[in-house]
């Protein structure tokens, strides 16, 4: 275990995803920054969808509407989880995954 990373959260639901096959065509290797980036990546539209009623495409049509890139990060996810009553996971999850799609994130 390198740097405590079975304690991590999200790499602990990101291997219990896995196994589940919630995720497709990711990294397998942990501690990679490869890994980190395709967590976000991986996750299916049909994953998405079954757990906050909407396709990544949605999210994505209110994320341009709401200008995540004058609004930042942080205030974004906030917004997610405020009006549209997302987990913080999934609020962080479409955030992320929004942020790398539009290029505000490498």
């Amino acid at each position: 275990m390198l740097f405590g990373l079975d304690r991590h959260p999200f790499l602990t639901l990101f291997r219990l995803l896995l196994k589940l096959n919630i995720i497709v065509g990711t990294a397998r290797s942990v501690g990679k920054m490869a890994e980190k980036k395709s967590i976000w990546k991986g996750i299916s539209d049909e994953a998405v969808r079954k757990s906050t009623c909407r396709s990544w495409n949605e999210w994505f049509k209110i994320l341009d509407s709401w200008d995540v890139k004058e609004k930042g990060h942080a205030f974004t996810a906030k917004h997610l989880r405020e009006h549209y009553c997302l987990s913080p996971w999934w609020a962080q999850a479409i955030t992320i995954r929004y942020e790398y799609e539009r290029k505000l994130r490498k």
